[in-house]
């Protein structure tokens, strides 16, 4: 399980939330903002899994992170016109992904 955390460089980085090591840096994320978390229980071939995206604005765009159980499986990046400042934004493109794919 992994969890973000932002620091004072405007970064998200990824911990190990069992030993708590550094197990990255999103440089994709320079300037973070605001950022939202959702994880969802799935099942992928009669397995339980887990979908975890994790959303992050950064100037003016969206990155959004992809993973199935701990592998990452999606890195999206979208622009958007101006530097969004609520949530609210991050739960359209949220639901925007879900319904397409």
């Amino acid at each position: 399980m992994k969890e973000s955390n932002r620091e004072t460089e405007g970064l998200a980085y990824l911990y190990n939330l069992h030993s708590y090591e550094l197990q990255s840096k999103l440089e994709e994320t320079k300037g973070a903002t605001l950022t939202a978390v959702d994880v969802a229980p799935i099942l992928i071939n009669g397995e339980p899994a887990q979908i975890t995206k994790l959303a992050v604005v950064a100037k003016k765009k969206v990155v959004v992170y992809k993973w199935v159980d701990d592998e990452i499986s999606e890195v999206t990046v979208r622009s958007v016109l101006d530097r969004p400042h609520n949530v609210g934004i991050l739960i359209f493109l949220y639901v925007e992904s879900r319904t397409t794919g």
